[in-house]
């Protein structure tokens, strides 16, 4: 028979267990399902998203934000869908800024995140030449006061770390440092950021503007930290450290941001795993909250896959945010709730409940799924949609020769760099490419090892006989006295049909060895792109140049084409190319100048039949003096005195409202 306190023992073990158990099922809900259960969700909130918004709405920056998070998607999970929606999309607004390009509200600049996302599946210049132009305004621009709100990190940061890295240029992420310095320590007489040395709150987290800044207090007398504010600005900082070089001076201020902003919402994140609109104060519109919780959970599951955060303190957070949001926010049809309409503070556009829904809560719920899924066990799923696999052609049927390890498929691999090429030793070397089916051409591009000057023959035929056989009317180029080394060598033409392609290396200029390697052989079709301008004349050679960047050399500014695609750009100032003209045919009235994005470079040309005047820069040769030019007109043009010269010297000694150390020249042209 068992006492009283035996009984009483045994009750207290029940309890205890029964606490384990549901302590133990608690974690187990609260880990997150595996990477096909956050992709379906993912799949079920975009899906409901499209199919109810067959109009894909204007390109301001509600809509652009929810377009940020539908190409993120794509990424990770390529469903021809998502990138058909926003391709059109961008198309619908002709790859413009809301505003025109001479806008600088971030706002206005949100659109061009896609458009940059778009461009580098599709590296077509037009996509991203509107972002281009407004944000190179800002890099040229001494002004650093236009980010006055917090929102204005996510809709622009990206933009100017992006077009730097394609530009090759510093000095976007240099005016991007510029303009968040600002922010975070100015505005406002001592900055939007509550622990920056002037302010001293000990929260880690930011005021949207000025007008949130203390006084203003919530209702308890505590600091108005918005919640999707905050989100903004630490979604920008996972954009930031994406796409910035580690090397860069600033990296670290960033990823510090990111990881105080972390402990402090880590400490303020509601049980069900959402944050209030109001940071600090629960009483001051609380309650669920979408768009903001999105934007934290991004960034703490970035943080963790990147290691930046610890995954055991912050791993939970991360896991009770994506189930809250699941759970609780996405509907069984895939319409997303809870998420606060477009406002400034936390009592705008209230009350915010299941019903409350807007585009760009949707695209920080994407952009949340997209980093979330990299923590999940399990397998990613294939996409419904998977974009069309790679042609069977083109193929290469036939070759003189080939290297072993550098064979002659290399030059139709997709890949221009010199590590993926074509080799044979000896000249002439040739390869036979079968396209397929007949396709309409009317140029050829060719990127070769080391930028050589090879020298070349191009066939082209609906008839394999008649390529192999190399028929005079076959012959669709001529390079065989090419000395151009700009990459990639541009051919254009008549259009026409052909199946067959024959490239037949015959020699090089400027080139002693006797290997002929080829990186990427392309074909243009028909109506793809504006044809290239024609080579210049074989008697217009850069004779010299101070230094020059690969992919971008001296030949470039005589190269017929005034596009910052071809241009000639070196780092430092001053920097100098000199020409040989050869023999002028007439004599020269005025020289024109393109510079890269119009800069305002200040420069110097000399003149002569004499080589040595022109090198020694004589006071005799000296025939253009913009030393002092603040122009950005183009071209920048000037009447010469109407001799026929045949060496000119252009030399770029400094420059005016750009701010960079990069000489980049697009053309140069004598006019006769």
């Amino acid at each position: 028979m068992k006492s009283k306190h035996g009984h009483l023992f045994f009750s207290i073990h029940l309890v205890v267990a029964a606490f384990f158990f549901t302590l133990f099922n608690q974690e187990v809900k609260a880990a997150l399902p595996e990477k096909s259960d956050i992709v379906s969700k993912m799949v079920l909130v975009n899906d409901y998203w499209i199919n109810e918004n067959a109009d894909s709405g204007d390109n301001k920056w509600a809509r652009a934000v929810y377009f940020i998070g539908n190409m993120a998607m794509y990424d990770m999970y390529p469903d021809s869908k998502y990138y058909n929606y926003a391709e059109a999309w961008a198309i619908r607004w002709n790859w413009e800024l809301n505003g025109g390009d001479g806008v600088t509200h971030a706002d206005d600049q949100a659109a061009g995140q896609t458009y940059i996302a778009l461009y580098k599946y599709d590296p077509q210049p037009y996509k991203i030449d509107h972002i281009q132009t407004s944000i190179t305004n800002m890099v040229n621009s001494s002004n650093v006061a236009d980010w006055w709100w917090i929102d204005a990190l996510f809709m622009a940061m990206p933009n100017f770390v992006e077009l730097g890295n394609i530009n090759f240029d510093t000095a976007f992420h240099d005016k991007m440092w510029d303009l968040y310095e600002w922010t975070k320590y100015s505005q406002g007489g001592s900055g939007l950021y509550s622990d920056n040395g002037n302010n001293n709150e000990n929260d880690f987290l930011w005021w949207r503007d000025k007008n949130q800044r203390p006084p203003k207090l919530t209702p308890a007398g505590k600091n108005v930290y918005w919640s999707r504010g905050n989100g903004w600005v630490i979604a920008a900082m996972v954009k930031v450290l994406k796409e910035l070089p580690v090397s860069d001076s600033r990296y670290e201020e960033y990823r510090q941001t990111l990881v105080s902003m972390a402990g402090s919402l880590k400490d303020r994140q509601r049980p069900d795993g959402f944050w209030n609109v109001s940071l600090d104060d629960p009483n001051d519109y609380g309650g669920k909250e979408t768009s903001g919780t999105a934007f934290f959970t991004y960034a703490l599951a970035y943080g963790i896959n990147t290691g930046i955060l610890d995954a055991a303190i912050y791993g939970p957070v991360v896991d009770k945010a994506w189930n809250g949001m699941v759970n609780d926010a996405v509907q069984a049809n895939g319409f997303l709730g809870y998420v606060q309409g477009p406002g400034h503070e936390p009592q705008s556009s209230q009350p915010v409940d299941v019903n409350s829904t807007r585009d760009f809560g949707v695209g920080a719920f994407l952009l949340a799924g997209t980093e979330v899924v990299k923590m999940a066990s399990g397998v990613m799923p294939t996409p419904e949609n998977p974009p069309p696999p790679p042609s069977l052609f083109p193929v290469v049927i036939s070759q003189s020769s080939e290297q072993v390890g550098n064979e002659a498929i290399n030059v139709i691999d997709g890949n221009t760099s010199g590590s993926y090429r074509w080799s044979a030793n000896g000249f002439p070397q040739w390869v036979i490419i079968d396209y397929g089916s007949n396709k309409s051409i009317d140029g050829t591009e060719l990127w070769t090892y080391q930028n050589r000057a090879y020298q070349y023959y191009v066939y082209a035929s609906t008839s394999l006989a008649d390529v192999e056989n190399e028929v005079a009317s076959s012959l669709i180029v001529d390079q065989s006295n090419n000395t151009l080394t700009s990459q990639p060598i541009l051919s254009s033409f008549a259009a026409l049909e052909a199946r067959y392609i024959k490239l037949k290396i015959i020699g090089a200029a400027g080139y002693a060895g006797s290997w002929s390697s080829i990186n990427e052989f392309k074909v243009v079709e028909g109506n793809s792109s504006p044809p290239p301008p024609p080579p210049p004349p074989l008697s217009r050679v850069i004779h010299s140049q101070s230094s020059e960047q690969t992919g971008n050399e001296a030949d470039r500014v005589i190269d017929g084409n005034t596009s910052n695609d071809f241009r000639w750009s070196a780092n430092g100032f001053p920097q100098w190319v000199i020409i040989d003209m050869g023999a002028a045919p007439d004599p020269y009235s005025s020289i024109n100048l393109w510079t890269y994005q119009n800069r305002a470079y200040q420069y110097i040309v000399w003149a002569s039949d004499d080589l040595l005047s022109v090198q020694n820069e004589d006071m005799s040769a000296l025939i253009i003096d913009r030393s002092g030019n603040v122009s950005s007109d183009q071209p920048i043009s000037d009447i010469t005195s109407g001799y026929p010269w045949r060496y000119v010297k252009l030399k770029v000694v400094g420059e005016y409202g750009y701010g960079g150390n990069w000489v980049s020249i697009n053309e140069i042209e004598m006019v006769p």
